[in-house]
């Protein structure tokens, strides 16, 4: 079972619905976003009246940090706040290496909503079609 972690929203102003309503995707934000949602990143819907949210998460090693801060500046215009990604150190009791994940979530949106209902079958990502 894979966990994902992401950065707490608490405290981060809150948009109406109007202003979530008025962000947009371009067109090549989209295209990034499929080809996250067939690799490292999925979308995430808390509950049935509340829109999902991009969640993308990446092992911490060094020589993938370059993609992973590239993605995250692609999304950063989905925050309401100048949030960080959020890095998660951990250490292997069986081998005593130190490991590291580096991860972000965007707020939730409408638009996510609806990719959401296009990708994702009883909150199962369904990339088959794809």
């Amino acid at each position: 079972m894979v966990i994902y972690y992401a950065k707490s929203t608490k405290g981060v102003k809150r948009l109406s619905r109007d202003e979530r309503t008025s962000i947009f995707l371009p067109e090549n934000v989209e295209e990034v976003l499929i080809g996250i949602l067939l690799s490292d990143g999925h979308l995430q819907q808390r509950s049935v009246s509340s829109n999902a949210r991009l969640i993308f998460n990446q092992s911490g090693k060094v020589n993938k940090r370059p993609y992973f801060k590239l993605v995250y500046n692609i999304f950063k215009f989905c925050y309401t706040d100048n949030s960080e990604y959020y890095i998660r150190t951990w250490r292997d009791n069986k081998t005593n290496e130190e490991y590291s994940s580096l991860s972000f979530a965007t707020m939730q949106l409408p638009r996510f909503t609806k990719i959401y209902s296009l990708w994702y079958l009883n909150k199962k990502k369904n990339t088959l079609k794809y």
